[in-house]
């Protein structure tokens, strides 16, 4: 086994490495590899690849394509070199040194590990648990207000940073009376030291135990040794008594670790589990700042990810604008064109000629209205879609779209049925919008009929006080079922597959025609039962009022 320390003017790492192959670098881990990310800048993405061989000595490769590994002052490892070193070894990549020795003689027996209750990650409303003063001796009031005015600063510090971190390590030293405290995360394979601090001769030694952190890591709970049973192992050497405690993240997964020890040369109280219970204390402050840093993160990682989609749904809205507009001049050259060619036809009698201009207008005006509904819903998108409002009688206006539909009902063998009282009256809106949606609704009526029935029924009505029109359109056509019913408003939406490849559309026709009956305070509703058809409602406030 063997132990490796990194260090360089950014950080301090430590790891232990049981057995194969150990990779250093500034990349992230590869595979199944081994890797302790060293965060400098001089230092190769693939750098160095060590492993003990079996006669006890070090085997070093250099990964680095560029870079050589420094063993002294005179001597190297070139790039794509290796070498056989005894250990210890010291290595010197970049501005970091890598010194790397046996693991020999840091086993801490679990039994000798005391424990107090696990950290509280969440609890039911009412549930209650342990208090500090139920652990141990009670501690003075003087002592109390010191251990949570302390914790409360920690708390406030900006999570994350380095005064957070350091803060956390002074208050091992100072409030639990220990004499090093540190702040360590977990860093892939690795331990990073992200704060300590000291009393008197406490920085000496081994810095922690990688055994009692890796029970900390597995149980997920805070150890501690009051006295130090076991000093043969190499870690506790010197130390009276030990804690340690884990730090979590929003995800509830073990990424750190407080850790605290005593030196035997001091001539204090042991420390109990009511010590414990503050370093565990300490170690929820540090988890609570991270878990909030993790939210911030991620709010802003939300609001930049819906910012950036703002502006390209306005882009790709200002791009369907444009090329809608430039797609549609040309299409109305063609219409125009074809109708003045087919009036020559129709003047000498060419019947052929006829019957292939009509199937290039009903092309070409299919292909327009399907550029109009994109134009209309680019419009919606980017809120640039302005309503003409103006007062009409809604009788004739009716008139005039029964008209527009009746050969759409006929081609289907549909009856179009259209019952508009003559003294309805007169209503305030956009003339060319409530065409258009009824239209839509009219014409999906006629589509999904045949040999049927296709009603407009127009009703003047109060609607919570409000004096509404209602434009009812129904069929006897194929109708929908409840799930079809789910998301029909939405833009592009169609019923299902099948329905899409037999009946053709775009399914942006109901999405425009609610934003459109919105957009003048009223709404589109529908009742349909499968097989039998469907009725859609578009209710119209009689005055319109721009917004």
């Amino acid at each position: 086994m063997l132990r490796c320390y990194v260090s360089n003017e950014r950080e301090r790492q430590q790891m232990e490495h049981a057995e194969g192959p150990l990779e250093f670098g500034r990349g992230p881990r590869r595979g199944d590899m081994a890797r302790c990310t060293i965060h400098d800048p001089y230092v190769s993405k693939d750098h160095v690849r060590i492993q003990e061989t079996p006669t006890g000595k070090l085997r070093v490769e250099n990964l680095s394509l560029k870079q050589p590994i420094w063993l002294s002052a005179n001597s190297s490892i070139l790039p794509a070199g290796s070498f056989e070193l005894d250990l210890p070894a010291r290595l010197s990549v970049g501005d970091s040194v890598i010194d790397i020795e046996p693991a020999t003689g840091d086993t801490v027996r679990r039994e000798y590990l005391a424990t107090v209750a696990q950290p509280v990650r969440a609890k039911a409303p009412g549930e209650s648990g342990p208090g500090l003063t139920r652990i141990g001796p009670t501690p003075s009031a003087e002592t109390l207000v010191q251990w949570f005015e302390t914790a409360c600063a920690v708390q406030r510090a900006a999570p994350g940073t380095e005064e957070f971190y350091q803060q956390t390590a002074q208050a091992l030293v100072d409030l639990v009376g220990l004499d090093r405290g540190l702040v360590l995360l977990r860093q892939g394979d690795a331990w990073e030291v992200m704060a300590r601090a000291f009393r008197d001769e406490g920085g000496a030694g081994r810095e922690f135990s990688y055994t009692i952190l890796r029970h900390v890591v597995e149980e997920r709970r805070t150890f501690f040794q009051s006295s130090v049973k076991n000093n043969s192992a190499e870690s506790l050497q010197g130390v009276q008594t030990v804690v340690a405690s884990p730090i979590f993240d929003a995800k509830d997964n073990v990424v750190g670790a407080v850790y605290g020890s005593r030196s035997l040369s001091a001539r204090r109280t042991e420390i109990g589990p009511l010590e414990a219970q503050l370093v565990q204390l300490l170690a929820s402050i540090v988890s609570n700042g991270m878990s909030r840093l993790e939210s911030e993160a991620e709010s802003t990682r939300l609001r930049v990810a819906v910012e950036a989609s703002v502006q390209a749904d306005a882009a790709k809205s200002a791009f369907l604008a444009t090329m809608s507009h430039e797609l549609r001049t040309p299409l109305n050259g063609v219409i125009g064109y074809s109708e003045m060619l087919k009036e020559e036809a129709e003047d000498t009698g060419a019947k052929e000629t006829i019957t292939t201009l009509d199937k290039i207008l009903s092309a070409a005006r299919h292909l327009l209205a399907l550029i109009n509904d994109i134009l209309d819903l680019s419009k919606i998108e980017a809120g640039r879609m302005d309503l003409v409002l103006e007062t009409f009688e809604v009788g004739p206006f009716i008139e005039e779209v029964k008209s527009t539909v009746l050969p759409l009902a006929e081609k289907n063998g549909n009856n179009l049925l259209v019952e508009c009282p003559a003294a309805v009256g007169s209503i305030h809106a956009d003339p060319m919008r409530i065409k258009q949606c009824l239209l839509n609704l009219l014409s999906n009526a006629c589509k999904f009929t045949k040999g049927g029935r296709v009603g407009l029924t127009v009703t003047r009505q109060l609607r919570e006080g409000q004096d509404c029109f209602e434009f009812a359109v129904s069929d006897t056509g194929i109708g929908l079922t409840a799930e079809q019913l789910q998301g029909l408003f939405n833009r592009f939406h169609q019923a299902d597959a099948g329905t899409t490849r037999k009946y053709g559309g775009t399914g942006l026709g109901l999405a425009i025609t609610r934003h459109l009956a919105r957009m003048m305070g009223g709404d589109v509703s529908v009742q349909s039962t499968h097989g039998k058809g469907s009725t859609f409602t578009m209710t119209v406030p009689a005055e319109v009022v721009k917004k």
